[in-house]
């Protein structure tokens, strides 16, 4: 017997806190456990006892960042004792904790069962004699805006750094992570020419009117010491603190301002993957314990080079940012069936595999038997890859630079001329096999061209060469099913397509414990 829990997080109208509803496919009231389980949980005809699931990455093709999940419903029986949660209005969609546990039978303690999803509710739709809670992707909440605060636009001239009614008004603070070149300085206080780049505190390193940099200042000690004494004249001062980073300069602006800004403590702080990090337990939520550190780790040691990202008044969601950071190493980042948040970046089939397939014959203990295999789409090669790098947000033409730019500051006029550098990766070689082979452009905030150069040869190596994906359906034991993840190397045996115990890597998998059924797309 395997049984089935789940944990819904609910909340009652008027209620300072959640209750869990626990649920079961059998009753289970074993003393370890946190409470009663109702056995409830039905199956749907001959469907698998824990809903099917689906991670996905990098959908078909280099396409990097968050991984999808899509989720079968949970049907639960209902003959009137759940009613509450519909006439009581009770809130369900949404609460995070929403668990699924999978264990032996009502005899195993709690402990033993293993989490096999973790994420939310999406909808619940009654009917007679059932409900059906249908989960929801635990990455969807990062369609949320990246930050909560708005300018409120209430100033009284000449106080105040919340902009007017007329002009800023309900637009988005900006958002600052890593090395950001030439930020676009928002204007909050025109009367006293003050400027703001960050919704958090962050450091000014420079700062540039019409591309031409001002003296360096004072570090105010408060926004009200800012705001209350001139800086001295062609010098800029500054302030980073709990309501922001911001700074003033003496003069009315002849043109676009905008500035240099340093977050993080240091240049260790500043990688793909503390910058991800960083972003997760600061903006969404996310309790650091929930973060994989060995992923973080690896991914620092692989790729030690800064980044630079900004947001402005526009906005942008969670995911957007969190996506473009991973893309900025070819990276893909997920949520584990335990609630554990993972990233790892695309790379060659490599290291010890998790699980061997073998197209029949005797298996050795905890190998998979292939019950059917089907090639998968994947583009044909790249003769070439471009990879953008080093982004200036302020791009300059020549007609809105300061005179002494372009004609006393060569490097300064280039890098304000473009808004990105360039790495590119090319081999004729590739076209001469693939006249239709494809010609590639990534974008990455990487702010340092050794480390872009990198990157670029790198991923290039990973397009520029004929590769297969296949869709693999097979069977082994469940401990096997839970080893095998998003980004895991399998090995594959198959008596056709030259299959002898070559690597893949996985990129899509649903796997059902109950069972110890899997089905895979493998890369490689």
């Amino acid at each position: 017997m395997t049984l089935l829990l789940a944990e819904i997080p609910v909340r009652r109208p008027g209620a300072a806190a959640d209750e869990i509803l626990r649920l079961a496919s059998a009753d289970y009231n074993h003393p370890s456990a946190p409470g009663f389980y109702r056995g409830v949980i039905q199956r749907d005809g001959d469907s698998a006892l824990v809903p099917m699931y689906t991670r996905t990455a990098m959908s078909g093709g280099e396409s990097f960042g968050a991984a999808k999940l899509a989720v079968a419903s949970l049907p639960v029986m209902n003959t009137g004792r759940f009613d509450w949660l519909i006439a009581e209005g009770v809130a369900i969609e949404g609460r995070a904790g929403a668990r699924l546990l999978l264990g032996a039978d009502a005899a195993a303690p709690y402990s033993s069962f293993v989490p096999v999803l973790t994420g939310q509710v999406a909808t619940v739709e009654p009917s007679r004699t059932n409900l059906s809670f249908t989960l929801r992707d635990p990455l969807a909440f990062l369609d949320d805006p990246l930050t909560e605060s708005d300018f409120a636009g209430s100033n009284i001239a000449p106080e105040g750094v919340e902009g007017t009614e007329a002009d800023l008004k309900g637009k988005r603070k900006p958002v600052a992570y890593g090395l950001v070149k030439d930020a676009p300085a928002i204007a909050v206080n025109i009367p006293k020419h003050v400027y703001q780049v960050a919704d958090r505190a962050v450091s000014v390193t420079a700062v540039y009117d019409k591309g031409n940099a001002l003296g360096v200042g004072l570090n105010r000690g408060s926004l009200a010491l800012l705001l209350s004494t001139d800086p001295e004249a062609g010098k800029f001062d500054w302030y980073g603190g709990a309501e922001g980073t911001f700074f003033r300069i003496g003069f009315p602006a002849t043109g676009a301002v905008s500035a240099d800004l340093a977050e993080g403590a240091n240049a260790a702080a500043r990688t793909v993957g503390q910058v991800w990090q960083r972003l997760l337990t600061g903006r969404c939520g996310i309790a650091a314990a929930d973060v994989n550190a060995a992923d973080v780790a690896a991914l620092d040691a692989a790729a030690p080079g800064g980044i630079g990202f900004w947001a402005g008044l526009d906005g942008m969601t969670r995911r957007d940012a969190l996506d473009a950071i991973a893309e900025s190493l070819g990276a893909v980042y997920w949520v584990t069936a335990a609630g554990q948040w993972r990233i790892a970046q695309f790379a060659e089939p490599a290291g010890e595999p998790v699980l061997t397939l073998r197209d029949g014959g005797a298996l050795a203990l905890g190998e998979a038997d292939i019950v059917d295999l089907q090639p998968a789409p994947w583009p044909l090669p790249a003769y070439e890859m471009k990879l953008s790098w080093g982004r200036c947000w302020s791009p300059l033409d020549r007609n809105s630079m300061a005179a002494t730019v372009y004609e006393d500051q060569p490097e300064r006029l280039a890098f304000l001329s473009q808004e990105w550098r360039t790495a590119t990766e090319k081999d004729e070689g590739v076209k001469t096999l693939y006249p239709t082979g494809r010609s590639l452009e990534f974008r990455s905030l990487l702010v340092e061209k050794t480390a872009a150069e990198a990157e670029g040869t790198r991923r290039f190596g990973l397009v520029k060469g004929r590769r297969r994906a296949w869709r693999v359906s097979c069977v082994t034991s469940p401990d096997r099913v839970a080893a095998v993840d998003l980004m895991s190397v399998i090995r594959l045996y198959h008596r056709r397509f030259g299959l002898t115990g070559k690597r893949y890597r996985v990129l899509d998998v649903a796997g059902d414990r109950a069972s110890g059924h899997l089905d895979l797309m493998v890369w490689g």
